[in-house]
């Protein structure tokens, strides 16, 4: 290293070994003295083992801004992403000239200057220099007199394309084939409208047991291809199947079937019979018939037509004991025409805060619940259930609070006492917190009285 008054010249021997082709070039760095991380000066032809820095003032000493915020996407389209980014709060000593903005592709560990005309006047930016449907990351670093800075954290990946509209529902949903375990379904692309509904770029898949009411995504990452198979199904549980087409502007609207699947092979001999717009009616037992010359097999099957189920009245407090309490709602109106409707209760304390199932299959319209703490306050609410699965609670009971004022239960008697001989009184009460129990004779406390034995019993 050889340095003058305007100047720092850097010299190296090229390795002895160049791996078998010439070295094209060299990466220059340097590291601030008291600092952990090197800076990138620049890169030097392979034949010239040599650099020279003549952006040095003589005998001063170099001292750099600090590190920016990450840069913000404003906006990003197909030809350019628009950025914004926050000053560094040490300046380094001397005022900030401007800003380098670098820019690398994702999954690549290569940074290049997006401001190659010189630093950045303000702390925005419009990038141009983007292909459509790349994945860019951003990062920035603020320039004094000393030079540029350690530069900022990177900001989220960005793809450098316009905004898209979610996708339509898939067309011409189809099961293909099906077994005990899995089955196979195919469908057809979802049409664009112009500005209201783009091109699907992706597909994901859900099923949901019937008696379940959350939707199970099949696959994790969306697929491209227009069919897909589910796997590990219960044999014979009936599920309900449907298809989102997604773009990177969301998910569109799901697509299903009209009923239920059942993860059963397909039969050898198929024959339908179709109830068109069912009604509660139509419930009764219903028997097919198979005969040819050798035979007849009958079979019969018991259909229930049903809907969701409406819910049931609000809940009222019908009798509070310590530690438990009775509670009754009013009817769902469904209940007169579907004998199988039943009911769940749920309950909620203020000290957890979450929905808790206390019971469940009931056909009356009462409920008691124990395990009720004094101190807290409890909400209930009920749901009514049948084959279709639940309906949507009651009204939130409110705040039920289990505290009560003291009263006797058992309360004292009368008493006439032959002198020297014991006296004994006794009593009982409740009340919730547990009240507090104090002896008088003529307004005067007697608990603490020696010639009397006061006892307390929980």
């Amino acid at each position: 290293m050889e340095s003058a008054a305007k100047s720092v010249e850097f010299k190296w021997k090229p390795p002895k070994d160049d791996g078998g082709c010439p070295v094209t070039s060299y990466t220059l760095e340097r590291q601030q003295v008291g600092r952990n991380k090197w800076a990138r000066l620049g890169d030097v032809p392979g034949g010239t083992p040599s650099y020279r820095d003549s952006d040095v003032d003589p005998g001063r000493r170099y001292c750099y801004p600090g590190t920016p915020s990450a840069p913000k996407v404003v906006s990003a389209f197909k030809d350019c992403i628009d950025l914004t980014w926050s000053a560094p709060c040490d300046s380094g000593g001397s005022d900030i000239v401007g800003y380098n903005l670098e820019k690398h592709k994702k999954g690549s560990n290569y940074w290049s200057i997006v401001n190659q005309g010189g630093p950045i006047k303000g702390t925005k930016y419009a990038v141009k220099d983007v292909f459509e449907g790349a994945a860019y990351e951003f990062r920035v670093s603020a320039v004094n007199l000393s030079g540029a800075g350690d530069p900022s954290l990177p900001c989220d990946t960005v793809f450098a394309r316009d905004p898209m509209k979610r996708p339509a529902k898939v067309i011409d949903l189809k099961l293909t084939s099906s077994n005990y375990s899995t089955f196979s379904l195919a469908w057809t692309k979802p049409k664009e409208v112009k500005g209201v509904e783009d091109e699907a770029q992706g597909y994901y898949v859900e099923i949901r047991l019937i008696e379940n009411l959350e939707w199970t995504r099949c696959n994790a990452n969306q697929i491209t291809l227009t069919s897909f198979t589910v796997l590990g199904l219960k044999a014979m549980a009936a599920y309900w199947v449907r298809v989102i087409a997604t773009n990177y502007g969301g998910d569109g609207e799901p697509e299903g079937f009209d009923s239920y699947i059942i993860a059963m092979p397909p039969p050898d001999v198929g024959s339908q019979f179709l109830i068109p717009m069912s009604e509660r009616s139509d419930t009764g037992v219903y028997t097919i018939m198979l005969k040819n010359m050798v035979g007849q097999e009958t079979f019969n099957v018991e259909i229930r037509v049903t809907d969701d189920p409406k819910p049931p009245g609000p809940v009222e407090l019908e009798q509070n004991v310590p530690g438990t309490v009775t509670l009754c709602w009013l009817p769902s109106p469904d209940e007169k025409r579907d004998d199988r409707l039943n009911y769940v209760v749920a309950k909620k304390d203020s000290f957890k805060g979450s929905w808790r199932t206390v019971a469940e299959n009931l056909f009356n319209h009462r409920c008691t619940v124990t395990n009720i703490l004094p101190g807290r306050e409890y909400n209930f609410r009920v749901f009514a259930r049948n084959d279709m699965g639940l309906s949507k609670p009651t009204p939130e009971s409110k705040g039920f609070d289990f505290r009560a004022s003291p009263s006797f239960i058992v309360p004292l008697r009368q008493r006439t006492a032959p002198r020297g001989y014991e006296c004994h009184m006794s009593c009982a009460a409740r009340g919730d917190p547990a009240p507090h129990v104090t002896w008088y004779r003529n307004d005067v406390c007697l608990n603490t009285d020696t010639n009397y034995h006061v006892t307390r019993e929980r």
